[in-house]
Protein backbone atom coordinates (compact mmCIF):
# COMPACT_ATOMS: atom_id res chain seq x y z
CA UNK A 1 0.00 0.00 0.00
CA UNK A 2 1.19 3.52 -0.73
CA UNK A 3 2.80 5.66 1.94
CA UNK A 4 0.33 8.01 3.67
CA UNK A 5 2.32 10.96 2.32
CA UNK A 6 1.26 9.98 -1.19
CA UNK A 7 -2.43 10.59 -0.46
CA UNK A 8 -2.57 14.34 -1.09
CA UNK A 9 -4.69 13.80 -4.18
CA UNK A 10 -7.39 12.03 -2.17
CA UNK A 11 -10.63 13.80 -1.32
CA UNK A 12 -11.71 12.14 1.90
CA UNK A 13 -10.47 11.19 5.36
CA UNK A 14 -11.48 9.67 8.65
CA UNK A 15 -10.68 11.57 11.86
CA UNK A 16 -10.70 9.57 15.09
CA UNK A 17 -11.26 11.09 18.52
CA UNK A 18 -7.65 10.30 19.46
CA UNK A 19 -6.54 12.66 16.67
CA UNK A 20 -5.57 9.99 14.14
CA UNK A 21 -6.28 10.78 10.50
CA UNK A 22 -6.73 8.14 7.81
CA UNK A 23 -6.86 9.54 4.31
CA UNK A 24 -8.70 7.98 1.43
CA UNK A 25 -10.83 8.45 -1.66
CA UNK A 26 -14.44 9.53 -1.23
CA UNK A 27 -17.19 7.22 -2.37
CA UNK A 28 -20.95 7.57 -2.04
CA UNK A 29 -22.51 10.74 -0.63
CA UNK A 30 -20.53 13.88 0.24
CA UNK A 31 -20.20 15.77 3.49
CA UNK A 32 -19.10 15.55 7.14
CA UNK A 33 -20.63 13.02 9.57
CA UNK A 34 -19.81 12.14 13.18
CA UNK A 35 -20.61 8.61 14.39
CA UNK A 36 -19.24 5.71 16.41
CA UNK A 37 -16.53 3.78 14.58
CA UNK A 38 -16.64 -0.02 14.57
CA UNK A 39 -15.29 -2.82 12.41
CA UNK A 40 -16.86 -5.89 10.81
CA UNK A 41 -14.95 -9.08 10.00
CA UNK A 42 -17.42 -10.64 7.57
CA UNK A 43 -16.01 -11.85 4.25
CA UNK A 44 -19.37 -11.72 2.45
CA UNK A 45 -22.82 -10.22 2.74
CA UNK A 46 -21.79 -6.55 2.72
CA UNK A 47 -25.25 -5.51 1.49
CA UNK A 48 -26.99 -7.23 4.40
CA UNK A 49 -24.43 -5.80 6.80
CA UNK A 50 -24.70 -2.19 5.64
CA UNK A 51 -28.52 -2.34 5.61
CA UNK A 52 -28.77 -3.77 9.15
CA UNK A 53 -30.63 -1.13 11.26
CA UNK A 54 -28.46 -2.07 14.25
CA UNK A 55 -25.69 0.03 12.66
CA UNK A 56 -27.60 3.28 13.19
CA UNK A 57 -25.21 6.14 14.06
CA UNK A 58 -22.15 4.00 13.30
CA UNK A 59 -19.36 3.97 10.72
CA UNK A 60 -18.51 0.44 9.56
CA UNK A 61 -14.92 -0.46 8.71
CA UNK A 62 -14.72 -3.69 6.70
CA UNK A 63 -11.78 -5.99 7.38
CA UNK A 64 -12.40 -7.73 4.05
CA UNK A 65 -9.94 -5.94 1.69
CA UNK A 66 -12.05 -6.23 -1.48
CA UNK A 67 -15.66 -4.99 -1.32
CA UNK A 68 -18.15 -4.35 -4.12
CA UNK A 69 -17.29 -7.24 -6.41
CA UNK A 70 -20.84 -8.67 -6.55
CA UNK A 71 -22.71 -5.37 -6.74
CA UNK A 72 -26.07 -4.81 -5.04
CA UNK A 73 -29.51 -6.25 -5.74
CA UNK A 74 -32.99 -5.27 -4.62
CA UNK A 75 -33.77 -8.29 -2.43
CA UNK A 76 -30.82 -8.81 -0.06
CA UNK A 77 -31.26 -5.67 2.03
CA UNK A 78 -32.34 -6.08 5.66
CA UNK A 79 -34.20 -2.77 5.76
CA UNK A 80 -35.79 -0.31 3.35
CA UNK A 81 -33.12 2.28 4.18
CA UNK A 82 -29.56 2.46 5.47
CA UNK A 83 -29.15 3.69 9.05
CA UNK A 84 -25.35 3.47 9.14
CA UNK A 85 -23.65 6.84 8.76
CA UNK A 86 -20.68 5.66 6.75
CA UNK A 87 -18.57 2.77 5.50
CA UNK A 88 -14.80 2.37 5.12
CA UNK A 89 -13.14 0.08 2.55
CA UNK A 90 -9.58 -0.85 1.76
CA UNK A 91 -10.24 -1.57 -1.91
CA UNK A 92 -13.56 -0.88 -3.62
CA UNK A 93 -14.31 -2.98 -6.72
CA UNK A 94 -16.16 -0.75 -9.17
CA UNK A 95 -16.79 -3.30 -11.93
CA UNK A 96 -18.96 -5.86 -10.16
CA UNK A 97 -19.58 -9.30 -11.64
CA UNK A 98 -22.43 -11.44 -10.34
CA UNK A 99 -25.56 -12.86 -11.97
CA UNK A 100 -27.74 -11.21 -9.29
CA UNK A 101 -25.99 -7.83 -9.30
CA UNK A 102 -28.20 -4.96 -10.44
CA UNK A 103 -26.31 -1.78 -9.53
CA UNK A 104 -22.88 -0.98 -8.15
CA UNK A 105 -22.26 -0.61 -4.43
CA UNK A 106 -21.23 3.02 -5.00
CA UNK A 107 -24.52 3.90 -6.76
CA UNK A 108 -26.44 2.23 -3.94
CA UNK A 109 -24.55 4.28 -1.33
CA UNK A 110 -25.17 7.49 -3.27
CA UNK A 111 -28.87 6.64 -3.58
CA UNK A 112 -29.09 6.10 0.18
CA UNK A 113 -27.00 9.19 1.03
CA UNK A 114 -24.29 7.22 2.84
CA UNK A 115 -20.73 8.54 3.06
CA UNK A 116 -17.92 6.13 2.21
CA UNK A 117 -14.15 6.01 1.78
CA UNK A 118 -11.94 3.59 -0.11
CA UNK A 119 -8.16 3.25 -0.43
CA UNK A 120 -7.96 3.44 3.38
CA UNK A 121 -5.56 1.55 5.64
CA UNK A 122 -8.35 -0.47 7.25
CA UNK A 123 -5.93 -2.86 8.93
CA UNK A 124 -4.38 0.03 10.89
CA UNK A 125 -7.83 1.29 11.92
CA UNK A 126 -8.93 -2.13 13.14
CA UNK A 127 -5.70 -2.71 15.08
CA UNK A 128 -6.16 0.67 16.76
CA UNK A 129 -9.77 -0.14 17.76
CA UNK A 130 -8.75 -3.55 19.08
CA UNK A 131 -6.01 -1.97 21.20
CA UNK A 132 -7.80 1.17 22.38
CA UNK A 133 -11.46 0.26 22.10
CA UNK A 134 -14.20 1.76 19.99
CA UNK A 135 -14.31 5.52 19.60
CA UNK A 136 -16.19 8.28 17.85
CA UNK A 137 -14.97 9.44 14.46
CA UNK A 138 -15.81 11.94 11.77
CA UNK A 139 -15.95 10.69 8.20
CA UNK A 140 -15.35 13.33 5.54
CA UNK A 141 -16.07 12.76 1.85
CA UNK A 142 -15.60 15.68 -0.53
CA UNK A 143 -15.50 16.50 -4.23
CA UNK A 144 -12.19 18.33 -3.93
CA UNK A 145 -8.83 17.42 -2.33
CA UNK A 146 -8.87 17.87 1.44
CA UNK A 147 -7.52 21.01 3.08
CA UNK A 148 -6.50 22.12 6.57
CA UNK A 149 -9.85 23.90 6.86
CA UNK A 150 -11.62 20.58 6.24
CA UNK A 151 -9.61 18.96 9.02
CA UNK A 152 -10.41 21.84 11.39
CA UNK A 153 -14.12 21.54 10.59
CA UNK A 154 -14.02 17.79 11.25
CA UNK A 155 -12.28 18.40 14.58
CA UNK A 156 -15.01 20.84 15.62
CA UNK A 157 -17.76 18.38 14.61
CA UNK A 158 -16.08 15.60 16.56
CA UNK A 159 -15.89 17.70 19.72
CA UNK A 160 -19.57 18.63 19.61
CA UNK A 161 -22.83 16.74 19.41
CA UNK A 162 -24.40 13.94 21.42
CA UNK A 163 -22.65 10.62 21.87
CA UNK A 164 -24.34 7.49 20.56
CA UNK A 165 -24.31 6.20 24.14
CA UNK A 166 -26.71 8.99 25.18
CA UNK A 167 -29.27 8.50 22.41
CA UNK A 168 -32.49 6.47 22.40
CA UNK A 169 -31.64 5.06 18.98
CA UNK A 170 -33.87 2.00 19.08
CA UNK A 171 -36.90 4.22 19.67
CA UNK A 172 -35.81 6.69 17.00
CA UNK A 173 -35.53 4.03 14.28
CA UNK A 174 -38.53 1.95 15.36
CA UNK A 175 -41.75 1.97 13.37
CA UNK A 176 -44.19 4.64 14.51
CA UNK A 177 -47.28 2.65 13.51
CA UNK A 178 -48.45 -0.90 14.11
CA UNK A 179 -48.73 -2.98 10.94
CA UNK A 180 -49.19 -6.54 9.73
CA UNK A 181 -46.04 -7.75 8.02
CA UNK A 182 -46.57 -8.62 4.36
CA UNK A 183 -43.46 -9.43 2.33
CA UNK A 184 -45.14 -8.13 -0.80
CA UNK A 185 -45.44 -4.69 0.82
CA UNK A 186 -42.97 -4.42 3.72
CA UNK A 187 -40.09 -6.43 2.32
CA UNK A 188 -38.24 -5.84 -0.95
CA UNK A 189 -37.78 -9.59 -1.25
CA UNK A 190 -41.10 -10.04 -2.97
CA UNK A 191 -40.87 -6.93 -5.13
CA UNK A 192 -38.72 -8.93 -7.52
CA UNK A 193 -39.08 -12.19 -9.40
CA UNK A 194 -36.04 -13.42 -7.49
CA UNK A 195 -37.75 -13.36 -4.09
CA UNK A 196 -36.94 -17.03 -3.51
CA UNK A 197 -33.25 -16.21 -3.30
CA UNK A 198 -33.65 -14.58 0.09
CA UNK A 199 -36.46 -16.86 1.26
CA UNK A 200 -34.74 -20.18 0.60
CA UNK A 201 -32.98 -20.28 3.98
CA UNK A 202 -36.11 -19.09 5.75
CA UNK A 203 -37.99 -22.00 4.17
CA UNK A 204 -35.67 -24.44 5.94
CA UNK A 205 -37.59 -23.63 9.10
CA UNK A 206 -40.36 -26.23 9.24
CA UNK A 207 -43.68 -24.77 8.08
CA UNK A 208 -45.92 -26.92 10.26
CA UNK A 209 -48.41 -24.27 11.23
CA UNK A 210 -51.81 -24.03 9.55
CA UNK A 211 -52.47 -20.32 9.56
CA UNK A 212 -55.64 -20.22 11.64
CA UNK A 213 -55.13 -16.70 12.85
CA UNK A 214 -52.14 -17.37 15.10
CA UNK A 215 -50.39 -14.09 15.75
CA UNK A 216 -46.81 -13.26 16.54
CA UNK A 217 -46.00 -9.77 17.84
CA UNK A 218 -42.56 -8.45 16.86
CA UNK A 219 -41.47 -5.45 18.92
CA UNK A 220 -39.39 -3.30 16.59
CA UNK A 221 -36.14 -1.96 18.01
CA UNK A 222 -34.61 -2.03 14.51
CA UNK A 223 -35.61 -5.48 13.29
CA UNK A 224 -34.05 -7.18 10.29
CA UNK A 225 -36.35 -8.26 7.46
CA UNK A 226 -35.28 -11.87 7.57
CA UNK A 227 -36.58 -12.30 11.13
CA UNK A 228 -40.08 -11.33 10.04
CA UNK A 229 -39.65 -13.27 6.81
CA UNK A 230 -38.83 -16.53 8.63
CA UNK A 231 -41.81 -16.15 10.98
CA UNK A 232 -44.06 -15.36 8.01
CA UNK A 233 -42.85 -18.48 6.21
CA UNK A 234 -43.68 -20.51 9.32
CA UNK A 235 -47.27 -19.46 8.78
CA UNK A 236 -47.65 -16.85 11.51
CA UNK A 237 -49.38 -13.51 11.18
CA UNK A 238 -46.50 -11.19 12.11
CA UNK A 239 -47.59 -7.92 13.68
CA UNK A 240 -44.86 -5.27 13.91
CA UNK A 241 -45.27 -2.91 16.87
CA UNK A 242 -43.38 0.24 17.95
CA UNK A 243 -40.62 -0.11 20.52
CA UNK A 244 -42.58 1.60 23.31
CA UNK A 245 -45.71 -0.55 22.97
CA UNK A 246 -47.20 -1.38 26.37
CA UNK A 247 -48.45 -4.77 27.47
CA UNK A 248 -52.11 -3.92 26.82
CA UNK A 249 -51.27 -3.04 23.20
CA UNK A 250 -49.32 -6.27 22.75
CA UNK A 251 -52.03 -8.37 24.39
CA UNK A 252 -54.83 -7.11 22.13
CA UNK A 253 -53.33 -9.17 19.29
CA UNK A 254 -53.73 -12.32 21.42
CA UNK A 255 -50.22 -13.42 20.40
CA UNK A 256 -49.05 -17.02 20.71
CA UNK A 257 -45.54 -15.57 20.96
CA UNK A 258 -43.61 -12.30 21.10
CA UNK A 259 -40.27 -11.32 19.57
CA UNK A 260 -38.02 -8.68 21.12
CA UNK A 261 -36.00 -7.73 18.05
CA UNK A 262 -32.43 -6.72 17.47
CA UNK A 263 -31.74 -3.00 17.33
CA UNK A 264 -29.38 -0.09 17.72
CA UNK A 265 -27.59 1.75 20.48
CA UNK A 266 -27.34 1.63 24.24
CA UNK A 267 -29.92 -0.67 25.89
CA UNK A 268 -29.62 1.28 29.15
CA UNK A 269 -31.19 4.26 27.39
CA UNK A 270 -34.16 2.18 26.22
CA UNK A 271 -34.96 0.05 29.25
CA UNK A 272 -37.01 2.72 31.13
CA UNK A 273 -39.49 2.72 28.23
CA UNK A 274 -39.91 -1.05 27.88
CA UNK A 275 -39.19 -2.68 31.24
CA UNK A 276 -42.80 -2.80 32.45
CA UNK A 277 -44.13 -4.41 29.27
CA UNK A 278 -41.31 -7.00 29.21
CA UNK A 279 -41.91 -7.92 32.85
CA UNK A 280 -45.62 -8.36 32.12
CA UNK A 281 -44.77 -10.72 29.26
CA UNK A 282 -42.53 -12.72 31.59
CA UNK A 283 -45.07 -12.71 34.40
CA UNK A 284 -47.87 -13.93 32.13
CA UNK A 285 -45.57 -16.54 30.58
CA UNK A 286 -46.09 -15.47 26.98
CA UNK A 287 -43.59 -17.43 24.81
CA UNK A 288 -40.77 -15.02 24.08
CA UNK A 289 -37.83 -14.95 21.68
CA UNK A 290 -35.37 -12.13 22.45
CA UNK A 291 -32.64 -11.34 19.91
CA UNK A 292 -29.52 -9.17 20.34
CA UNK A 293 -30.74 -5.82 21.73
CA UNK A 294 -33.96 -7.58 22.75
CA UNK A 295 -31.82 -10.07 24.68
CA UNK A 296 -30.09 -7.23 26.51
CA UNK A 297 -33.39 -5.53 27.32
CA UNK A 298 -34.81 -8.76 28.72
CA UNK A 299 -31.72 -9.16 30.92
CA UNK A 300 -31.95 -5.58 32.18
CA UNK A 301 -35.64 -6.12 32.99
CA UNK A 302 -34.57 -9.06 35.16
CA UNK A 303 -32.09 -6.87 37.09
CA UNK A 304 -29.05 -8.26 35.28
CA UNK A 305 -26.28 -5.92 34.19
CA UNK A 306 -25.38 -5.05 30.60
CA UNK A 307 -21.94 -3.63 29.86
CA UNK A 308 -20.31 -2.14 26.80
CA UNK A 309 -17.65 -4.28 25.15
CA UNK A 310 -14.27 -2.78 24.22
CA UNK A 311 -14.94 -3.00 20.48
CA UNK A 312 -18.03 -5.18 20.17
CA UNK A 313 -18.82 -8.26 18.12
CA UNK A 314 -19.41 -7.57 14.42
CA UNK A 315 -19.03 -10.44 12.00
CA UNK A 316 -20.29 -13.83 10.88
CA UNK A 317 -17.52 -16.02 12.28
CA UNK A 318 -18.17 -16.05 16.04
CA UNK A 319 -18.11 -19.54 17.59
CA UNK A 320 -20.81 -20.03 20.20
CA UNK A 321 -21.21 -23.06 22.45
CA UNK A 322 -24.69 -24.26 23.31
CA UNK A 323 -24.25 -25.38 26.92
CA UNK A 324 -27.38 -27.55 26.78
CA UNK A 325 -26.32 -29.62 23.75
CA UNK A 326 -22.53 -29.05 23.88
CA UNK A 327 -22.64 -28.23 20.17
CA UNK A 328 -20.66 -25.39 18.61
CA UNK A 329 -22.32 -23.08 16.10
CA UNK A 330 -20.72 -20.37 13.98
CA UNK A 331 -22.87 -17.30 14.36
CA UNK A 332 -23.68 -13.89 12.93
CA UNK A 333 -23.24 -11.06 15.44
CA UNK A 334 -23.59 -7.29 15.59
CA UNK A 335 -23.58 -5.70 19.02
CA UNK A 336 -21.58 -3.36 21.22
CA UNK A 337 -23.08 -4.45 24.55
CA UNK A 338 -23.27 -7.79 26.36
CA UNK A 339 -24.97 -9.21 29.45
CA UNK A 340 -22.45 -9.46 32.26
CA UNK A 341 -21.83 -12.62 34.28
CA UNK A 342 -23.52 -11.00 37.27
CA UNK A 343 -26.90 -12.69 36.77
CA UNK A 344 -30.01 -12.67 38.89
CA UNK A 345 -31.02 -15.87 40.69
CA UNK A 346 -33.61 -17.15 38.23
CA UNK A 347 -31.47 -16.63 35.12
CA UNK A 348 -29.31 -19.38 33.63
CA UNK A 349 -26.69 -19.12 30.88
CA UNK A 350 -27.43 -21.31 27.84
CA UNK A 351 -24.80 -20.11 25.32
CA UNK A 352 -21.31 -18.61 25.56
CA UNK A 353 -18.98 -16.98 23.04
CA UNK A 354 -15.79 -19.01 22.63
CA UNK A 355 -13.77 -15.95 21.63
CA UNK A 356 -14.18 -14.09 24.94
CA UNK A 357 -16.60 -16.17 27.07
CA UNK A 358 -19.28 -13.48 26.98
CA UNK A 359 -22.88 -14.59 27.45
CA UNK A 360 -24.67 -15.42 24.18
CA UNK A 361 -27.90 -16.88 25.55
CA UNK A 362 -29.94 -17.03 28.74
CA UNK A 363 -33.16 -18.53 29.97
CA UNK A 364 -35.43 -17.99 32.95
CA UNK A 365 -36.14 -21.06 35.02
CA UNK A 366 -39.57 -22.57 34.24
CA UNK A 367 -40.47 -19.84 31.75
CA UNK A 368 -41.16 -20.19 27.97
CA UNK A 369 -38.34 -17.89 26.95
CA UNK A 370 -35.47 -18.12 24.46
CA UNK A 371 -32.98 -15.26 24.65
CA UNK A 372 -30.00 -14.96 22.28
CA UNK A 373 -27.27 -12.37 21.86
CA UNK A 374 -26.39 -13.56 18.36
CA UNK A 375 -28.56 -13.50 15.21
CA UNK A 376 -30.45 -16.76 14.55
CA UNK A 377 -31.84 -15.42 11.25
CA UNK A 378 -28.25 -15.47 9.93
CA UNK A 379 -28.50 -12.80 7.28
CA UNK A 380 -25.72 -12.47 6.31
CA UNK A 381 -23.94 -15.41 7.85
CA UNK A 382 -23.82 -19.17 8.40
CA UNK A 383 -27.06 -21.03 9.02
CA UNK A 384 -26.02 -22.98 12.11
CA UNK A 385 -28.48 -21.07 14.30
CA UNK A 386 -31.66 -21.25 12.23
CA UNK A 387 -32.85 -24.08 14.52
CA UNK A 388 -33.76 -21.51 17.17
CA UNK A 389 -36.90 -20.61 15.22
CA UNK A 390 -37.99 -24.25 15.27
CA UNK A 391 -37.25 -24.35 19.01
CA UNK A 392 -39.39 -21.25 19.45
CA UNK A 393 -42.20 -22.89 17.48
CA UNK A 394 -41.99 -25.98 19.73
CA UNK A 395 -42.09 -23.70 22.77
CA UNK A 396 -45.25 -22.06 21.46
CA UNK A 397 -46.90 -25.42 20.80
CA UNK A 398 -45.97 -26.73 24.26
CA UNK A 399 -47.20 -23.58 26.00
CA UNK A 400 -50.49 -23.47 24.11
CA UNK A 401 -51.16 -27.17 24.72
CA UNK A 402 -50.51 -26.71 28.43
CA UNK A 403 -52.75 -23.66 28.48
CA UNK A 404 -55.57 -25.52 26.72
CA UNK A 405 -55.33 -28.44 29.12
CA UNK A 406 -55.47 -26.06 32.09
CA UNK A 407 -58.61 -24.44 30.71
CA UNK A 408 -60.30 -27.74 29.83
Amino acid sequence: MSNMDDYEYKNGFLLLEDGSIFKGKSLGDKGFVKAELCFNTTLFGYQETISDPSYAEQIITFSMPHVGNIGVNDFDSESDKIYAKGVIFNNYIENYSHHQGQISLEKWLVKNKVLALTDVDTRAIIKKLRNKGTMDACIVALDNPISQDDIKKAQDILKNGTSINEKELAIEISTKKEFLYDPKINNKVNNTAKNKEKSKEASKVKSKINNNGENIVLIDFGYKDNIANILHNQGFNVHILPAKSDYATIKKYDPVGVILSNGAGNPNMIIPHVKDSILELVKNEIPLLAICLGHQLLALSLECKVEKLPYGHHGVNHPVKNLETNKIEITSQNHMYAVSQNLSQDVEVTHINLFDNTIEGIRIKNKPIISLQYHPESSAGPHDSIYNFNDFYQLIRKYNNTKEQANA
